[in-house]
């Protein structure tokens, strides 16, 4: 499991994802209701974050 927490459009919250879970999650990305993800680390630090957002055309 890694250590970040991962919100998307479709979900709430995921917390301590697997490396699997989390690639799915990024390679989902662009497909109707997961344009966006966006994933910080565990314990939460103030302002440290990614966020990735993707398109299919």
């Amino acid at each position: 499991m890694l250590p970040v927490s991962v919100y998307t459009e479709r979900t709430a919250r995921l917390l301590r994802p697997t490396a699997e879970a989390l690639t799915a999650l990024v390679r989902g990305l662009g497909h109707p209701g997961d344009r966006f993800l966006v994933a910080g680390r565990v314990p939460d630090l103030p302002d440290v974050y990614f966020r990735r957002a993707g398109t299919r055309g």
